[in-house]
């Protein structure tokens, strides 16, 4: 689901992710190289005040903890770093709305 209360919360969004080559036009083949990953923003995790619930990693499928270390992407779906590290080592496409997380906005 989308939180369309973001507030404090979009400014770790990752926006416009520097990614290298472009690669060669083909849609969501091969995952970022480690350097992309790591310069990838994390914020603090914090409910929205429009939330009834924690947003959930769908990587893990665990529930975010308020004050945990998050990793947001453009497309505003959020996941623990290291899960979703580990998922973009293989796919450049987020694992629920397969947005390209290098595509520009």
């Amino acid at each position: 689901h989308h939180p369309s209360g973001m507030g404090a919360m979009a400014r770790g969004a990752l926006g416009d992710v520097p990614c290298a080559a472009q690669w060669g036009g083909r849609g969501g083949g091969g995952g970022m190289r480690e350097n992309e990953r790591a310069a990838m923003p994390t914020e603090t995790y914090a409910r929205g005040a429009d939330e009834n619930e924690n947003e959930t990693c769908s990587v893990c499928l665990s529930q975010m903890e308020t004050g945990e270390e998050a990793k947001r992407l453009g497309c505003k779906h959020v996941y623990h770093p290291a899960c979703i590290d580990r998922w973009l080592e293989r796919s450049r496409l987020c694992p629920v709305c397969k947005r390209d997380v290098c595509a520009a906005r």
